[in-house]
């Protein structure tokens, strides 16, 4: 009977998620700048575990993608790659919402 009702918590966290993501009803976040480390996101609110945040805009691009838009970013002063695994990278350099500043951090405490 517990599994069924952890079941159904999760379920329904799951939903509620949904539905806020389909009502873009997202955390209340602002965008800040660093001294030295570009733009970052901050929570304007207390974020639960597990809570949606915000949609994430990007590009999820292979290895040889990665080499050939390195070669392009040179002269750009800010980068926006993330390693998913040896493979895939997320880039949200040239598009993408405000959720690509979530992880810019030196102490990241958000995962997705």
């Amino acid at each position: 009977m517990l599994r069924n009702w952890n079941l159904y918590l999760i379920e329904l966290a799951l939903f509620q998620a949904v539905v806020r993501f389909q009502k873009c009803e997202y955390a209340k976040t602002k965008l800040f700048r660093t001294e030295g480390s570009g733009w970052g996101l901050l929570a304007d609110e207390n974020i639960k575990v597990g809570q949606f945040i915000m949609e994430c805009c990007l590009d999820v691009i292979s290895f040889e993608e990665l080499k050939k838009r390195s070669q392009a970013y040179e002269s750009h002063e800010e980068v926006y790659i993330i390693s998913m695994d040896a493979n895939n990278f997320i880039d949200s350099t040239r598009k993408g919402s405000f959720a690509r500043f979530i992880h810019h951090s030196c102490t990241d405490n958000v995962s997705s």
